[in-house]
């Protein structure tokens, strides 16, 4: 399993590399640290079509 790492730029301006675990928690991990938050546009966009599919 490949998991891929991210780069970051600190206050220095220096790239920073964190890589994460080749395992799913790893690849779940590596999700919500690039993805920290919600997403408010799209969870507005997936409430105004919800009506539009069928669940």
């Amino acid at each position: 399993m490949f998991v891929q790492a991210h780069t970051s730029l600190t206050e220095g301006n220096a790239v920073t590399l964190t890589e994460f675990e080749a395992s799913p928690a790893g690849m779940i991990n590596s999700f919500t640290t690039r993805f920290p938050g919600d997403d408010s546009v799209l969870e507005e966009l997936w409430r105004a079509e919800m009506p539009y599919h069928k669940l």
